[in-house]
């Protein structure tokens, strides 16, 4: 399973984006900025995956960008909360666009 989400390079705000999942379980995420590519004739070139928050959450098979979007399986350790912040880069120089991704973990057994 995987989720995908599309960066709008005409929006004026950067609300996150939330999502759920359980605990101890990766799941893919992939953030499509090709329309921040096509806006600026340019290329992503990379990006940082950060996080912060109770829910410890790690990020393992990144991946290089391809044709905008960038790919990361994120799992979250225990139960909480957790922002992810994924800051593209472009090959024009061009100034860097964050997406922010809202995670709640949570553990099925507890609730």
């Amino acid at each position: 399973m995987s989720r995908r989400v599309y960066v709008d390079p005409n929006r004026r705000d950067a609300t996150p984006r939330e999502f759920s999942q359980n605990a101890d379980s990766g799941l893919q995420y992939k953030i499509d900025f090709s329309g921040f590519e096509t806006k600026r004739s340019t290329t992503v070139s990379g990006v940082t995956w950060s996080s912060e928050g109770s829910a410890l959450i790690t990020f393992t098979s990144e991946s290089a960008p391809s044709s905008g979007v960038v790919t990361a399986y994120l799992t979250g350790t225990r139960r909480g909360r957790g922002l992810v912040k994924a800051t593209a880069s472009f090959a024009d120089g061009s100034p860097d666009v964050v997406q922010w991704l809202k995670i709640h973990i949570e553990e099925p057994d507890r609730e």
